[in-house]
């Protein structure tokens, strides 16, 4: 509810009557409940149907609402040596399958930054694999190593990082997700819109946490993020315009 500006101040005046201090502390204290309670209700994902129904302060969302950068599995890029093979999984649908008897298996990515990003929040890399084997015994263990640098000039690409996620093989063509919680990259001050992320998913069968001796199929990656407005009103290093008053230099 809208109360007229009137009602949501209290003047040197009324506070020289105390019933009428005391009757306007109580429209202010009720208008402010009826705020924490809208805003309580925004923090339930059962409460938000629309992209209006979050709050904001101006262009910025309050509410966390996530989304994903994805990589399907047959577009990641392969070597020419120690690459996953392009194999049956289901049916005539063939996905690559990274082996798990011997050698590393490794294939490459690239993640542009859109321009939605929350600033200040983290990225978190995910794996969704599956596997034919009937009656499976293991894990399977996932690397990924990566880089990235901001654009227009600003940065160079800095030595890489790795990232990995053990997981368990459930039952066979089950549908499993990696952990996000295992894979975070942390935003710092490096990743804006127009960022590129750049790396390498692999399978090292030789490492020892590494216990499935079976082919795992990799059927997406993705990198989990955290909207921050529908967009930017600027095209080019979109965080340094007037809109965000914590812009990164």
């Amino acid at each position: 509810m809208t109360l007229p500006r009137e009602h949501l101040q209290i003047t040197v005046a009324d506070l020289k009557d105390p019933t009428i201090a005391a009757d306007r502390i109580n429209v202010l204290l009720s208008h402010l409940q009826d705020r924490i309670d809208e805003l309580a209700g925004y923090s339930a994902p059962d409460t938000v149907t629309k992209l209006s129904d979050l709050p904001r302060v101006g262009n910025e969302l309050i509410a966390p609402l996530y989304s994903d950068y994805t990589v399907p599995g047959l577009a990641l890029g392969r070597a020419a040596a120690g690459s996953p093979t392009l194999t049956p999984f289901r049916g005539n649908v063939d996905m690559y399958a990274f082996g798990g008897a011997s050698g590393t298996d490794e294939s490459f990515f690239s993640i542009h930054i859109l321009h939605d990003l929350k600033k200040n929040t983290e990225l978190t890399f995910h794996v969704h694999w599956s596997h034919i084997i009937a009656a499976p015994s293991g894990s399977v263990k996932w690397g990924i190593e990566y880089t990235t640098a901001r654009g227009y000039g600003i940065d160079a690409f800095p030595a890489t990082t790795t990232l990995s996620s053990t997981q368990a093989a459930g039952p066979q063509y089950q549908h499993h997700i990696t952990d996000d919680d295992d894979m975070t990259v942390t935003i710092d001050r490096n990743i804006e819109p127009d960022s590129l992320i750049l790396g390498r998913l692999y399978r090292d069968a030789g490492d020892a946490a590494d216990t499935f001796a079976e082919d795992a199929y990799v059927l997406n990656m993705d990198l989990h993020y955290q909207k921050g407005q529908l967009g930017t009103t600027e095209r080019n290093r979109a965080w340094l315009s007037a809109d965000y008053s914590s812009s990164i230099a």
